[in-house]
């Protein structure tokens, strides 16, 4: 109750009363305290809410859904301490990892800034259980290369599996959004274009193929760059033509 109400307060002071009554600390007030941390507005209730992790059972679970309720409120609070103890702990149990679960794990080593373990969980998922990674784990990996500015093994991972990945409005939007911050605006611009041609091919207009946000940094770098008269303009005409939405005031000089 008090995890649905928000109430940090209420939900330690049962973990408090648990421990008075000597009660084994389980998985379910583990994924309810995460889920508690990863919604919570207030920074500091949320550290409080993730400080259960500093408990020495609080890894002690061979569940899936609790590791992937600990990695998605690490993650979100770039919670470094207790995402390495989490990354370690799965390397550790019996848990065996869906596509999603990939996915938070390279988020994770991402986040800390472990780029040689995301290709780890990358070859263990695709090369050794043959699991086909969805859009969503893809562009885990896209944003993991990114942030690691190895730019060329971004989009050589792009290339080779964007026609094996069922939707790639992720994908795209990762590299929409990525590439102009390391340099490749004109990458991302043609990128975009291929993104537009894809959702004309498929008969409908889909205004949320690319993230409204990935193509506002676009348009941003864009003008930042002064490209906008020599691409910006032509290419805000594809978005809209696609069906995407593309503000006025991003074509703004």
């Amino acid at each position: 109750g008090a995890a649905k109400q928000l109430d940090c307060e209420e939900a330690l002071r049962i973990i408090a009363e648990m421990d008075r009554r000597k009660l084994r600390l389980d998985s379910c007030v583990v994924t309810t305290m995460m889920r508690l941390a990863r919604h919570l507005p207030n920074a500091r209730d949320a550290y409080r809410a993730l400080s259960i992790l500093d408990r020495p059972d609080a890894f002690m679970f061979d569940d899936e859904i609790v590791l992937n309720t600990v990695l998605d409120a690490c993650v979100y609070h770039r919670d470094c301490k207790h995402l390495s103890r989490a990354v370690d702990a799965y390397s550790s149990r019996k848990v065996r990892a869906s596509v999603r679960t990939y996915g938070l794990l390279i988020q994770a080593c991402a986040t800390l800034q472990r780029t040689h373990s995301c290709w780890t969980f990358w070859k263990e998922m695709v090369d050794r259980r043959g699991i086909i990674p969805n859009d969503i784990t893809l562009a885990c990996m896209i944003d993991a290369l990114l942030e690691a500015q190895k730019i060329e093994d971004a989009l050589a991972l792009f290339q080779a599996w964007k026609a094996k990945v069922a939707s790639n409005n992720y994908s795209y939007s990762s590299l929409v959004s990525g590439l102009p911050r390391h340099g490749y605006i004109r990458k991302a611009v043609e990128l975009t274009e291929e993104a537009c041609a894809r959702v004309k091919s498929s008969h409908g207009h889909n205004r949320n193929f690319l993230a409204p946000n990935a193509l506002m940094q676009l348009f941003l770098a864009l003008q930042n760059a002064g490209l906008l008269h020599e691409l910006g303009y032509s290419l805000a005409a594809k978005c809209r033509k696609a069906g995407m939405i593309v503000e006025d005031k991003w074509l703004a000089q």
